[in-house]
């Protein structure tokens, strides 16, 4: 049951985390906007266009600054009832310090539902319109699901690799084909054809050069070369619709979608290191929210005045050292160094445990 003191610290420190939001919203907008100016300006887009951008960005600019925004208004409200002595007075009172966290705890744990559920329903699609914006209205490029797809590659199952100067969805035909199979570092096989149609359940091409390699343990690997004007190829078993199956950003995916997707490039055969570090961190980072309150809350206890400056200070600080950490290990998980589970954790696990530390000493 709320408290009369739970109340007012809850509207104190929503009133704060709507100000801090806002604050750093902008300041996201400003530093994107200026990195971003020249591209804009180099492919005349319209005020409206960069509009729309920045309103379908506007989703994740909130997932992204959300756990600043915790520890900011945590030190902040915390800041402003030490600094009206209102802390003294609650503790005199009977009301221990961990019992004054606990409407902030509460709004911890509602912030780690608000990521999740942005991260989950939300910003997926609204990436997807941002990238869409992007790509065909302000760069001025086809979109992804043209009928018409130019420099069309795609990794196909087993290792196959297509590249076509064209690919008509409607008709199912490519253009100045090259489909070639990897293995090891190698390639087995390679067709160059003019033109590759899907006929009769299977693709075939016209008018090109097939090669075979030698294996890779031999010494020479010479290619037997025949030359086709008809040739099947029913070995390749990606039919049009999977050629002209879009293949999505991880940020446009949520949760399920990401890991439907890693399970399809890991039965091609393909390398999903990448994306196993992104799928794990849609979980890792919403509970970020949680352990940022914690290490405010801590850090507040042990000083019960600080000041807007300090406040500001310590927030960037800490906030700067999670994102080195996190940018370092996201790339050794995706290099491979470390495992994409500990990639995506080591931030959390790292800040967590500080946290913690800091408020086991919380004056209860």
């Amino acid at each position: 049951m709320m408290r009369i003191h739970d109340r007012y610290i809850l509207r104190l420190l929503l009133t704060v985390m709507l100000l801090c939001m806002a604050s750093l919203a902008v300041v996201f907008f400003l530093v994107d906007l200026f990195e971003k100016i020249d591209n804009f300006i180099d492919h005349q887009a319209s005020v409206r266009d960069v509009l729309r951008f920045y309103v379908y960005l506007f989703p994740e600019i909130i997932r992204l600054t959300l756990p600043v925004v915790v520890l900011l208004s945590t030190i902040f409200t915390l800041g402003i009832l030490g600094r009206n002595n209102e802390v003294i007075a609650f503790i005199a009172s009977g009301v221990s310090m961990l019992r004054l966290a606990f409407p902030i705890l509460v709004m911890a744990g509602l912030m780690v539902a608000a990521s999740a559920w942005l991260s989950e329903y939300v910003v997926p699609r609204t990436n997807a319109k941002k990238l869409r914006v992007r790509r065909v209205d302000i760069e001025k490029r086809e979109a992804q699901d043209a009928r018409v797809r130019r420099g069309f590659v795609y990794h196909g199952e087993g290792d196959i690799h297509y590249y076509a100067s064209t690919f008509n969805t409607r008709t199912r035909a490519l253009r100045e084909v090259t489909v070639f199979r990897y293995n090891d570092g190698h390639i087995v096989w390679s067709l160059n054809a003019e033109k590759g149609v899907w006929s009769r359940d299977r693709w075939e091409f016209r008018n090109g050069f097939y090669r075979a390699f030698a294996p890779d343990s031999a010494k020479i690997r010479e290619a037997v070369v025949e030359q086709f004007h008809v040739r099947h190829m029913p070995e390749l078993r990606e039919t049009p619709e999977d050629l002209a199956r879009i293949e999505p950003e991880p940020d446009a995916m949520n949760y399920v979608q990401l890991k439907a997707h890693i399970e399809d490039l890991r039965a091609s055969g393909a390398n999903v290191n990448d994306y196993l570090v992104d799928l794990h961190t849609k979980v890792s980072y919403p509970l970020t929210n949680l352990i940022m309150a914690v290490l405010g809350i801590g850090l507040s206890a042990s000083k019960r005045k600080t000041g807007v400056l300090a406040g500001v200070g310590i927030t960037l600080a800490i906030a700067f050292a999670y994102l080195a950490l996190a940018e370092i290990s996201e790339a050794l998980g995706k290099n491979e160094s470390i495992s994409p589970m500990l990639a995506a954790w080591l931030g959390p696990l790292v800040f967590g445990v500080a946290s913690i530390g800091l408020f086991a000493r919380v004056n209860r």
